[in-house]
């Protein structure tokens, strides 16, 4: 967690609340760090934390490199700079890692760069899906009324 504070507060006084920006920087920083820790595991480059063991899975870490890359151009001019930094050290960090382990630069993403408007994205193709009527179930006898009190109330 980003430390929002540079001095602590005197003895005595009220400690101080951060503000809604600083804990969405905050929660910025972790969701990077989660990403980017994920995508190093799926490269070999840690362990997992679980297991100890260390294992290689390039295509999963590509999503992660994908999925960061897709924050980076989502959030582009909406962050502050130092989410900004993390944002791309954290991205140059798994980058060098796919790099290591694979021997290939990531390939960038499919992106939609080229045009914006609905039509020029490809359709996805329809397949038809036959619908079924659910099976009936059968209804539960009732249940037998209860000839006993549940409850009772003495003073």
């Amino acid at each position: 967690m980003v430390n929002t504070t540079t001095n602590p507060p005197p003895a005595g006084a009220p400690e101080r609340q951060p503000s809604r920006d600083e804990i969405f920087t905050s929660l910025f920083a972790e969701m990077i760090q989660q990403q980017a820790s994920t995508a190093l595991m799926l490269l070999g480059k840690i362990p997992n934390p679980d297991t100890g063991e260390r294992f290689q899975e390039p295509d999963s870490a590509r999503i992660y490199i994908y999925q960061m890359e897709m924050i980076e151009a989502r959030t582009q001019g909406n962050l502050t700079p130092f989410e900004n930094d993390y944002l791309s050290k954290g991205l140059t960090t798994i980058r060098q890692a796919f790099h290591e382990v694979t021997g290939q630069d990531i390939t960038p993403a499919p992106s939609l760069e080229t045009s914006h408007s609905p039509d020029s994205l490809s359709p996805v193709p329809s397949v038809p899906i036959e619908a079924e009527t659910p099976p009936k179930l059968p209804l539960a006898p009732p249940a037998p009324p209860e000839s006993r009190k549940r409850y009772s109330k003495t003073y």
